[in-house]
C-alpha cells in the first residue's frame, strides 16, 4: 500500500464500511475509464515488482 500511496495518490481510496470504520483500497478502474485504468493499474503492479527486485 505504502508504494501506491507514495507513487500513485491518486489511486488509493479510503472507504467507510458499515460498521463507520475507514479502510484503504487501491482503486484499479472507473467504470467509466475501464481498460485504460487497468492498463494504468497493471503498469503500476510491473513498476511495483520491478521495485522489490531490486531490493532482494
Amino acid at each position: 500500500m505504502n508504494f501506491f500511496e507514495q507513487c500513485f495518490p491518486d489511486r488509493v481510496v479510503a472507504v467507510l464500511d458499515d460498521k463507520g470504520r475507514h479502510a484503504k483500497f487501491i482503486l484499479v478502474a472507473r467504470m467509466l475509464d475501464g481498460l485504460s485504468d487497468i492498463a494504468d493499474f497493471g503498469r503500476a503492479v510491473v513498476a511495483l515488482k520491478q521495485g522489490l527486485g531490486r531490493r532482494m
